[in-house]
């Protein structure tokens, strides 16, 4: 999809995507981020369904979303970095809540939905002229609500150095990358034991 070295905000074009997310059915999504700052649908053959988002603060609107996944239910959860939020869409881009908390919800830099119903985001801080404040993992409710944060800015195991991304896999573990000085991807396995790995 898209056209390699040729920017666009069209059907068949993005300029520099950022995730992408993809449903039971295979039809997908594709955060277009850091310039076009929209999601665009795609079926699960790859056509082009529909589009939304772009640059701005209002409701539906964009500031570098890095990343977005989907829910059991069909719903969407845009993580809107520079807009310090996480906005919440049913199938079809309809605006259904925004979560964005300053304190709770940080900066996002990634989203992830669990299998636990789970919502996982990677909060990555404010970056400045010396160290970013925060850089930690936070887990959700399904309602936006805090139930659980861990990591803080460092090279140690268990911190994290400007955090861009995460996963989890089939047994809940949860995969962080990072990027930058930080160079690296740590494991954390859910269990008694919360030493990454």
């Amino acid at each position: 999809l898209g056209e390699a070295g040729v920017p666009g905000t069209d059907a068949a074009h993005f300029n520099r995507p950022t995730d992408v997310a993809v449903r039971a059915d295979g039809s997908f999504y594709v955060s277009d981020g850091y310039v076009n700052s929209r999601v665009v649908r795609f079926d699960a053959s790859g056509r082009f369904r529909l589009e939304w988002g772009m640059p701005g603060t209002a409701v539906g609107e964009f500031d570098v979303p890095p990343s977005l996944d989907v829910d059991a239910t069909g719903g969407v959860y845009v993580a809107d970095r520079g807009n310090a939020r996480v906005q919440i869409f049913d199938e079809n881009g309809r605006f259904l809540i925004s979560w964005h908390d300053e304190l709770q919800i940080g900066r996002p830099w990634a989203v992830r939905v669990g299998s636990d119903g789970y919502v996982y985001v990677v909060d990555g801080g404010d970056q400045n002229d010396w160290l970013p404040d925060r850089a930690r993992i936070l887990k959700l409710t399904a309602v936006g609500q805090m139930v659980d944060s861990f990591g803080a800015y460092g090279q140690q195991a268990g911190h994290f150095i400007w955090p861009h991304a995460l996963t989890i896999d089939a047994q809940g573990a949860l995969y962080v990358a990072e990027v930058g000085s930080g160079q690296r991807i740590q494991k954390f396995i859910p269990a008694a034991s919360s030493s990454p790995s």
